[in-house]
């Protein structure tokens, strides 16, 4: 007798019946109730054919977030983290170089300008007044 052991625990999963989870078996039940009941609304007003494929596109959705896993991620997760990184955060990041001590290094050195430090940055004390 062997017993299969799990490399990784995060993905265990328990099953509730025919193999499957009971948020896949919600959601299953919940896409065949979807079909069926999209099936026979359209039947009355097209072809029965037009009306399986129209049942069968409906009920697509629950089937597809009950099994798919893209990156090991529930489907309304991954949609989730593609969407913020795709639409909200911005694609270009612009970086601005602060360095003062090689700008004072380099302007003296290579134009021969004599530079003075930013009074808004020298002194940062409690006793310095534009704070």
């Amino acid at each position: 007798m062997e017993e299969k052991v799990l490399k990784n625990i995060f993905t265990y999963q328990e099953t509730l019946t025919l193999g499957m989870t009971g948020r896949q078996f919600i959601l299953c039940i919940a896409g065949v109730a979807l079909v069926f009941a999209t099936y026979f609304l359209t039947s009355g007003e097209v072809y029965s054919q037009v009306a399986s494929y129209v049942g069968m596109f409906c009920g697509l959705p629950c089937f597809l977030f009950a099994f798919m896993q893209p990156e090991k991620m529930n489907l309304e997760k991954y949609l989730w983290y593609w969407a913020e990184s795709k639409l909200l955060q911005p694609r270009k990041r612009h970086y601005k170089r602060d360095n003062e001590l090689f700008d004072l290094i380099w302007k003296q050195t290579v134009c021969g300008v004599e530079m003075k430090p930013d009074k808004k940055r020298s002194g940062r004390g409690k006793n310095n007044a534009e704070d």
